[in-house]
């Protein structure tokens, strides 16, 4: 198992923030971890009144997976390809750890993660092996890691517990999902919200759906991590039509891809999760409600990053919703 390290230090007025991390791999897979971070992306915005006061945003009581296609307070326009507008996935959460180096702020980016009940993110267990919970920080309605001028503050909370699933395998990567239960609950409106989970008789393979989060665009660039959220639109791939194309790969045709995993993308060159999105959700259309999404994968790995016909590899959410039920029923009266 081969580990590098990218650490890089950008000075703002107001702090330093350092961006470090691992980038782990298994069978020379790209684990979706934390690595390094760039120089600031620049946001194109058109005829933005940036003295203007912030539109009010009504307080909300939403339903789970609710998506906010045209952003919360503003609609941005200009953006480049993929960048997400302000509030548009209120489920996405972002996991990092913060340590004191000569009074001055590290910030440490570690994963991507969903909120599925108001106290608990669902992440990548690889990502967080290794730290303690008070180590951990998670924010929810975050959206450009760059500046604090959002219409509505993010939320930061501390991590309580950090629970790994059970039948995780950290060499194979079985399994790969873990939850951070938070130190109070979220509270619940238009740019933070939970993630529906999906009814256990339905399959999602063909289906379009969505990953949201902060990674970077090219395997080959590790200092290109994103300042604002992105997003990538992904079919879900047939487990076997999966197996065989990663049978093609470098990993050969003894790989077995195992049940714990489902698959996505691959159908167009460029288009994939990648480096730094390692516990960000994998959403698709609630099939009842076009409106609404639920979450069916958690980006885990794969093998480069956006290459024609070879999707990317995420955690079965419904393969792991029976530990995730039990451990919410366990830990929360409300469930």
């Amino acid at each position: 198992m081969a580990a590098h390290t990218h650490t890089h230090t950008h000075t703002h007025t107001h702090h330093v923030s350092v961006v470090e991390g691992d980038s782990l791999s298994s069978f020379a897979l790209d684990l979706r971890s934390n690595l390094g971070c760039g120089a600031p992306e620049e946001v194109c915005c058109t005829d933005v009144d940036v003295s203007a006061p912030p539109p009010a945003v009504p307080h909300v009581t939403p339903l789970c997976g609710e998506r906010n296609t045209l952003g919360v307070g503003n609609t941005f326009v200009g953006f480049e390809d993929q960048q997400t507008q302000f509030g548009e996935f209120p489920w996405t959460a972002l996991v990092f750890s913060t340590q004191a180096i000569e009074s001055l702020e590290v910030f440490i980016f570690t994963a991507g993660g969903s909120l599925i009940h108001p106290q608990a993110v669902l992440t990548v267990a690889h990502a967080v092996l290794g730290f303690s919970a008070q180590q951990l920080r998670v924010r929810l309605g975050e959206w450009n890691l760059d500046t604090e001028i959002e219409v509505v503050p993010y939320q930061e909370f501390k991590v309580e517990r950090i629970v790994i699933h059970p039948q995780y395998h950290n060499v194979y990567q079985h399994y790969d999902v873990a939850l951070l239960l938070l130190d109070r609950p979220a509270v619940l409106g238009a740019t933070v919200n939970t993630i529906c989970f999906p009814p256990s008789h339905l399959d999602y393979a063909g289906d379009e759906c969505v990953v949201s989060g902060w990674g970077t665009k090219d395997f080959d660039d590790k200092s290109n991590f994103q300042k604002v959220m992105k997003k990538v639109s992904l079919p879900v791939v047939d487990h076997a039509q999966c197996q065989a194309a990663l049978q093609g790969t470098r990993l050969g045709l003894r790989f077995t891809l195992h049940d714990s995993f489902l698959c996505a993308g691959g159908q167009k060159e460029g288009q994939d999760a990648c480096t730094g999105d390692g516990g960000s959700p994998l959403a698709c259309r609630l099939q009842s409600d076009a409106r609404r999404y639920v979450q069916v994968g958690v980006v885990a790995w794969g093998v480069g990053c956006g290459t024609l016909g070879v999707p990317g590899v995420y955690a079965d959410v419904l393969k792991a919703r029976p530990w995730i039920d039990q451990v919410i029923s366990e830990t929360f009266v409300d469930g």
